[in-house]
């Protein structure tokens, strides 16, 4: 069976609807910590390593390396995350400092009850399976990559 236009333009409203979803949730809980959903979206980036460049965060968020720099030093500037100058390159990256690690470290019970109201996780899993094969055959093996490895560290970070 092969895919139309129209069932692209379905999929684009449905992941817009969703992530309006999403963003709703996760931004009345940025709201609550006086961060903005941007700035919380790349906390928990940062916080899922013990370093991250700018240029993962840039292909994870879809963000400009700019945008990425001015939420990092308003994060540095609340002392969420520290800039790692290297002195053997002109390499640059960021860490989560024992704060902004903490504030993570709250995160799953906000999933929790954002999720209470689907019936069925396999729901989610589906929709998981599905959107990774869609990314894999638009964007690359790569992004999976990516996105999978940061999936592997939280899996392992104990906030």
């Amino acid at each position: 069976m092969s895919v139309s236009c129209n069932d692209f333009f379905e999929l684009l409203l449905l992941l817009k609807l969703l992530n309006d979803e999403v963003n709703h949730y996760f931004g009345k809980y940025s709201l609550r910590l006086g961060l903005s959903l941007s700035e919380l979206q790349i906390l928990w980036i940062v916080s899922l390593s013990n370093e991250t460049t700018f240029l993962e965060i840039a292909r994870l968020t879809g963000q400009s390396k700019n945008e990425i720099r001015e939420v990092v030093t308003a994060l540095e500037a609340d002392g969420l995350v520290q800039q790692i100058h290297h002195s053997d390159s002109p390499r640059c990256t960021i860490a989560a400092t024992h704060e902004g690690r903490s504030l993570i470290g709250e995160l799953p019970s906000v999933v929790d009850r954002m999720c209470a109201r689907m019936k069925d996780s396999q729901e989610v899993q589906d929709l998981l399976h599905t959107s990774r094969q869609v990314v894999e055959v638009l964007k690359g093996a790569d992004y999976l990559r990516l996105i999978g490895n940061r999936v592997e560290q939280m899996k392992q970070v104990s906030f």
